[in-house]
């Protein structure tokens, strides 16, 4: 990695280590927060998040996003062929053309082709949403 961090000590130990990479999370989790705070106060409704791609199976980190934000991190079931699913999606809405452009729905085609993945709930803990909130 290149840049700084304010206040990085010199520890080099596993533990040091662990800490950073919780804290990175962290970060990652509350700037989550303030994009959808900001989009909420402009308009939108964002009430849960879907994830993709392979951080979905990092479950500290999907436990830390739904705790910040409040509200469900939605998981697919097919975390490693998230993108391959969709184009798959996107080629029974082509192949399901006939002569005068009418196709299937896409939103039909979708929830035939999906399975549920995994809803990641945030924590009733009040201690940890406190610290979070701080």
């Amino acid at each position: 990695m290149t840049g700084s961090v304010i206040g990085l000590s010199s520890d080099k130990s596993i533990d040091g280590l662990a800490l950073y990479y919780y804290g990175t999370m962290e970060f990652i989790a509350l700037q989550t927060h303030q994009i959808i705070e900001a989009m909420n106060s402009s308009g939108h409704v964002i009430s849960s998040i879907f994830m993709s791609g392979s951080q979905c199976q990092n479950d500290v980190l999907m436990k830390l996003m739904a705790a910040a934000c409040d509200m469900p991190v939605l998981i697919p079931r097919y975390v490693h062929a998230a993108v391959v699913h969709g184009a798959a999606m996107l080629g029974a809405k082509a192949a399901s053309t006939d002569k005068d452009g009418n196709s299937e729905p896409l939103w039909d085609i979708m929830d035939r082709m999906s399975k549920p993945g995994k809803a990641v709930w945030p924590t009733k803990d009040e201690g940890e949403k406190k610290l979070l909130k701080a």
